[in-house]
């Protein structure tokens, strides 16, 4: 496991090959010298995590870390896949570590939310992406991240509207939600704040992309829920 890099300071370095294997036999690798802080999410978002170095997702921040954390930019792994992929990667990395289920989910919506994403569009594009829904050189992936960037806005809007995301993902039951329907939600809750307002996910706000989303994950009885179970530091 990884070892402090210096006093007082919160990243980590690891000592060997670390490998996580999802359950497509696929592996991914964080090399030798991999740097970690332990958490790999938006630092806004760790006091809704607890404990960075929780071991277990310790080992799944080291991984998502090799991939795309900005200390490891000359590293063998960095960016040698999709980011929707090693964001996915993240949270099973986070289940196979037996980190509950909603915390995971919490954990995989603060990286979708506002995690790296890369080889995509320039954010200076972002309006020609949405001008020109025709063009042939943007992927799916591109036109998605162009819809998630959110330099544009205040982070106190951003921050207000992720507390609304955690919120669901706490009322949704230890089953939590599928993490089509999941990106749905942060898909709608950024078209949201991209014209300066929080998407309520409360009862009847639920936009239908969502709703079907829902639906098709099993999880119809969440569209009826009034979500007063507030985001707190443990229980999940």
């Amino acid at each position: 496991m990884p070892v402090p890099t210096r006093p007082n300071d919160p990243h980590e370095i690891s000592t060997a090959d670390f490998v996580f294997t999802d359950c497509n036999d696929r592996k991914w690798t964080a090399p030798n010298r991999t740097i970690t802080d332990g958490a790999s999410i938006p630092s806004a978002f760790l006091s809704l995590i607890g404990d960075r170095y929780d071991d277990r997702w310790r080992g799944a921040a080291l991984v998502h870390d090799a991939y795309c954390g900005a200390g490891n930019s000359g590293g063998t792994s960095f960016h040698r896949a999709p980011w929707r992929s090693v964001h996915r990667m993240f949270y099973a990395a986070c289940l196979a570590g037996k980190t509950p289920r909603r915390k995971a989910l919490l954990m995989y919506a603060a990286v979708y939310w506002g995690g790296p994403r890369w080889n995509v569009v320039p954010s200076d594009t972002v309006p020609l992406v949405f001008a020109n829904r025709k063009r042939t050189d943007l992927t799916s992936d591109d036109r998605l991240a162009a819809r998630l960037d959110l330099s544009n806005v205040s982070q106190l809007l951003r921050d207000r509207q992720f507390v609304e995301v955690a919120d669901f993902i706490m009322a949704s039951g230890r089953r939590g939600v599928s993490l089509d329907a999941l990106e749905a939600l942060l898909q709608s809750a950024a078209d949201s704040v991209h014209v300066g307002k929080v998407l309520p996910l409360r009862a009847g706000s639920i936009t239908p992309k969502v709703a079907r989303e829902m639906k098709k994950a099993g999880r119809g009885d969440l569209l009826n829920s009034t979500n007063d179970n507030r985001v707190n530091s443990g229980g999940y």
